[in-house]
C-alpha cells in the first residue's frame, strides 16, 4: 500500500506524513502518537503507516529513538518499522527460493524488531501494538504455535474492546 493510502481518512496522519517528509523530523509522529492517547485500534493503524513511511530510510526515526531513548511512541513505532524491514528483506517468494542472504539478512533484522518489540512493551505495558509486531516475528522465526497463542493472549489482553478470541 502507498503511504498516502493510509491517511485517506486520517487528516492528522496524513499531515504528519506530509511533515515528515518534507522536514525530515520525527517531531509529527510524536505529535500524531501522543495525541492518539490509548485509543488502540487508531494508534495500531497511525504506526503501521507510520512505519511503512520509516522503513525505506529510518534516518528521522533513529534520530527519535536516540534523543529520546525512553519514550515508548519512539520504540513502538521503531519495532513496527524494523519488522517491515525484515519482511521486505526476505521478499515474497517461497522460503526455498528466498536466497541464503535474503534469509540470513531476515533473520538479523528480526532479532533486532524483537530487541525493540520488547523494550516497547517495557515502556508501554498496556499498549497492545508492540504484541501485534511481535505476531509477525514469530512467525518470521518459525516459532511454536505456543509463542503464537501466548503472544495473541498478552495483545487480547490489551485490547478489551476488539473482537479477540483466545
Amino acid at each position: 500500500m502507498v503511504v498516502t493510502e493510509w491517511a485517506a481518512d486520517d487528516s492528522a496522519l496524513k499531515t504528519a506524513l506530509d511533515e515528515i517528509k518534507t522536514t525530515g523530523s520525527w517531531m509529527p509522529a510524536a505529535k500524531l502518537l501522543a495525541a492518539t492517547g490509548r485509543d488502540w485500534d487508531r494508534r495500531s493503524y497511525r504506526v503501521e503507516a507510520l512505519a511503512e513511511s520509516a522503513a525505506p530510510d529510518m534516518t528521522w526515526l533513529a534520530g527519535w529513538c536516540a534523543e529520546r531513548p525512553d519514550d515508548p511512541d519512539a520504540h513502538v513505532l521503531r519495532a513496527k518499522a524494523e519488522v517491515l524491514c525484515a519482511w521486505n528483506a526476505r521478499g515474497s517468494a517461497y522460503a526455498s527460493q528466498t536466497s541464503d542472504e535474503a534469509m540470513a539478512n531476515f533473520a538479523t533484522i528480526l532479532r533486532r524488531a524483537q530487541q525493540w518489540c520488547v523494550r516497547a512493551i517495557e515502556l508501554n505495558p498496556d499498549d497492545p501494538t508492540p504484541w501485534v509486531a511481535r505476531l509477525w516475528l514469530v512467525i518470521g522465526g518459525q516459532e511454536s504455535p505456543h509463542s503464537f497463542r501466548s503472544y495473541w493472549k498478552e495483545t487480547c489482553a490489551r485490547e478489551v474492546k476488539s473482537k479477540c478470541v483466545v
